[in-house]
């Protein structure tokens, strides 16, 4: 709910998605927040007629994949797009519909990146980043030899997300397995790039303005501020 101009980062992603073509949304919230829900419902009525949305319960922060995990019912078997709101994007085609072709060729899980001077969280931790071509990139675990050549990379992956059913499946696998802390989506694209399915980033033409930080908040404000989501 944090507020960009007149309206909160929700409210933004949501058009985003509905730009992107989709029509059947399920939102996850805290039960403790349920002001999104009745802010949604009640206070945006341009949303009721161009999109269903769903309201799914988390009631501990347990983590993206945990988020995931709970869309089941949802996604009944079928590829799931997700847009995080911490990052806002502007740009010419809507980012899903950049990682549409490439999720159809692989069909498992896909990413979106842009280029970023900081190095981005999936160029660290354990990551490698193999360039396929210009735009497309295979998530691979980091080899002791790549560590100690590589250069630093350029790109930073953001919220948004294409994932088959099977990284539901591996969420729930790991899950119901004994582990520590929260369930992230690094975790479970770990496990699937173990047991050989693809996961693949996508450089994408945009502008990402990533709300969860300092200079990124404000710079948000200035560029959505003055405007209105487009339903």
């Amino acid at each position: 709910m944090f507020p960009i101009g007149n309206h909160p980062a929700i409210e933004w992603v949501i058009a985003e998605a509905v730009a992107s073509g989709f029509k059947d949304i399920a939102v996850v919230i805290n039960p403790r927040k349920q002001m999104i829900e009745e802010y949604l419902t009640m206070h945006c009525p341009a949303l009721s007629e161009t999109c269903r949305m769903s309201f799914l319960t988390q009631s501990e922060p347990l983590g993206i994949g945990h988020a995931l995990i709970l869309a089941k019912d949802f996604a009944a078997g079928q590829p799931v797009a997700v847009l995080l709101p911490d990052d806002l994007c502007v740009y010419k085609m809507p980012p899903l519909l950049q990682l549409k072709d490439i999720f159809a060729r692989y069909g498992s899980a896909v990413f979106a990146m842009v280029e970023d001077k900081n190095c981005g969280r999936w160029c660290r931790n354990g990551w490698h980043l193999r360039r396929v071509n210009r735009k497309e990139y295979l998530l691979e675990t980091r080899r002791p030899e790549f560590i100690a050549n590589s250069e630093k990379p350029s790109l930073a992956g953001i919220g948004r997300y294409i994932l088959s059913s099977l990284f539901i499946s591996y969420g729930e696998k790991l899950l119901n397995a004994p582990h520590e802390g929260e369930l992230d989506d690094g975790t479970i694209f770990s496990e699937m790039i173990t047991n050989g399915e693809p996961v693949v980033g996508c450089r994408i033409d945009a502008k990402r303005y990533d709300i969860s930080t300092f200079d990124g908040y404000p710079a948000a404000w200035r560029r959505f501020g003055k405007n209105n989501p487009s339903f």
